[in-house]
């Protein structure tokens, strides 16, 4: 089982870690973007028409493609009043219960969020001034939760963290 494990986890860490890259990648397209828009605006008197637009649309993006790498990396801010008083198995309890709540939240995202996306195809959804499709941004979010499930689905059945995290 051991083997096993450690597999899946090098597997969901290289999935998460290329994800995070294409966070990077989108956080790199904003300031791309706004460093363009401002020197057209100064240059040409004539700024980008569509910054607003798409730089929204590679924060939310961004914002969604680092959610598996902060959930698999146990990054994530920790509400620690219970776990830090229990030890063995009220400990693992209560990491079952957390990695549970995190496991209902993302597939009500993902439910939800296939139905925005089936909206969105039917519809041909496209933002405002560019007239970009909104469909695989919203299929990127999607996609991203659908990993954050599996991840906590994998948490649940693996040893809570030892003083990984961010604690409050």
């Amino acid at each position: 089982m051991t083997s096993v494990a450690g597999w899946v986890d090098r597997i969901l860490r290289w999935l998460t870690l290329g994800l995070a890259g294409g966070a990077a990648l989108s956080i790199a397209g904003i300031f791309g973007i706004i460093v363009t828009s401002v020197v057209m605006r100064y240059a040409v008197a004539r700024p980008l028409g569509f910054t607003e637009e798409l730089t929204g649309l590679l924060l939310a993006s961004s914002i969604f493609l680092i959610i598996p790498y902060v959930t698999q990396a146990h990054l994530n801010i920790r509400v620690t009043l219970l776990s830090d008083r229990f030890s063995g198995v009220g400990r693992r309890v209560i990491h079952i219960l957390a990695q549970g709540v995190l496991v209902a939240f993302c597939a009500v995202f993902l439910i939800e969020g296939l139905a925005f996306y089936d909206l969105a195809v039917r519809f041909r959804e496209r933002t405002e001034l560019t007239r970009l499709s909104i469909a695989p941004f919203k299929m990127l979010m999607v996609v991203c939760m659908g990993l954050t499930l599996v991840i906590a689905l994998w948490q649940m059945i693996r040893p809570p963290p030892e003083g990984e995290g961010l604690k409050i």
